[in-house]
């Protein structure tokens, strides 16, 4: 005669079911970590204009348009949850490790060679690759729903924001209206949908989306560099400065005392021919022809440097590093071939690097990463130079002879003109 089995065979006990609680607890986070991680890429790129467009309730529509105003703060609550989510998921595979191979090398090791593959791709690439203007109908029913939560985070946000403002303060750049990141954005997009369209060239589109990437450009991008700055004693004699305008090409030169770092201002040859036109002796100090000039950090943005150059009336500023001292000069003409790139001449057709079959030749006004990608090289820029010449200039200590050379990094560098 068969009998019942005793009620606690019947039963599994509670930690039979941890193994299934565990993968539950994984997969949640997974799952919230991809939430979140949208909705931070649908903040970040949002179009409230489109957004809105997709509401039909006017009164939603408007409690949504107020929601939009904050997307950076939303945002940031979006990145704090998914970075808490993504330790909870961490947890879960540590206290599965640990439950079934105890505290060992191996357990310990797994949940890392697991967890950071899936976080990686279920907190970074697939957001990434679903966020777009398909979005948007989920930003418009996740934001309501996270709005309670982002404000109750609210309380780490807020102190986070300050601390970004200081920092763009401290470093000279204004922060980006949100306002001026829809009208380019919007900009950016409808140039995507007309190179669809073919409603512009290559060489059209290649402009416009110049002019919309400057807004991001700082003026480290398109100064010239100290070392190639070529600039006039306030005491040289005006027959020499003229002699220093023939010989450089250039309409106007920067005017120091004593030092780069201490530039006074800038002569304009257009001046110089005025003052030679009523009589003025050549032997007049270039100084007495320094006009004024702005000062900027070079972490300045070239967007918000513009206006200023436009209200100060100059083609020339300076710009300097974050010790004060001269780090380069900017002039208008630099910013119009980040624009529009200048048509190389005949003698430049070859590029700076000309590649032999025993070496390379190198003009020192090669730019260090170019030359460490073309060469294969490893020449850091730590020490304060961007380009070759000061890579040279930096290891002899001062300005070297012709012939002379020097051994670094197994590679021999000469000097074939100074």
């Amino acid at each position: 005669m068969l009998q019942d089995p005793p009620l606690a065979d019947a039963v599994q006990p509670a930690w039979a079911y941890l193994p299934w609680l565990q993968v539950a607890c994984g997969a949640a986070c997974l799952a919230g970590v991809t939430a979140c991680g949208l909705l931070e890429e649908a903040l970040r790129g949002a179009l409230a204009s489109r957004v809105l467009s997709r509401e039909g309730d006017p009164e939603r529509r408007a409690g949504l348009a107020r929601l939009l105003e904050r997307t950076e703060a939303h945002a940031l609550s979006a990145a704090l949850l998914r970075l808490f989510l993504e330790l909870c998921f961490f947890a879960c595979c540590i206290w599965g490790a640990l439950h079934n191979g105890g505290w060992s090398p191996e357990a310990l090791a797994s949940p890392l060679l697991l967890g950071l593959p899936a976080l990686l791709f279920f907190g970074r690439i697939l957001p990434g690759a679903l966020v777009g203007p398909r979005t948007d109908g989920f930003l418009l029913r996740a934001l309501p729903w996270f709005a309670p939560l982002s404000l109750v985070l609210s309380i780490a946000v807020w102190p986070l924001l300050q601390v970004r403002r200081m920092v763009l303060r401290v470093a000279g750049r204004a922060e980006t209206s949100p306002q001026m990141r829809e009208m380019v954005q919007e900009l950016k997009e409808v140039l995507e949908e007309s190179e669809l369209e073919g409603t512009f060239g290559a060489s059209e589109r290649s402009l416009l989306t110049n002019v919309f990437d400057l807004h991001d450009v700082d003026v480290a991008a398109v100064m010239t560099p100290r070392t190639e700055i070529v600039a006039l004693d306030e005491q040289t004699p005006l027959r020499e400065a003229l002699a220093q305008f023939a010989a450089s090409g250039r309409g106007r030169l920067p005017v120091y005392q004593n030092s780069l770092d201490r530039i006074i201002g800038i002569a304009g040859a257009r001046d110089l021919v005025r003052a030679l036109a009523g009589g003025v002796d050549l032997d007049t100090p270039i100084g007495r022809f320094a006009q004024p000039t702005l000062f900027v950090p070079e972490t300045k943005r070239v967007s918000a440097l513009l206006p200023e150059m436009r209200a100060a009336g100059t083609r020339m500023v300076i710009a300097l590093d974050e010790y004060g001292g001269t780090a380069g000069l900017v002039t208008l003409g630099d910013i119009l071939d980040e624009v529009v790139p200048a048509v190389p001449s005949a003698e430049a057709e070859s590029g700076p690097i000309v590649i032999g079959p025993n070496g390379a030749e190198v003009e020192g006004s090669a730019r260090i990463p170019e030359v460490n990608e073309r060469l294969g090289l490893e020449l850091s820029t730590d020490e304060g130079y961007e380009t070759l010449a000061g890579f040279v200039l930096s290891e002899f200590g001062r300005v070297p002879r012709r012939g002379e050379s020097f051994q670094r990094h197994g590679h021999e560098f000469s000097v074939l003109d100074a």
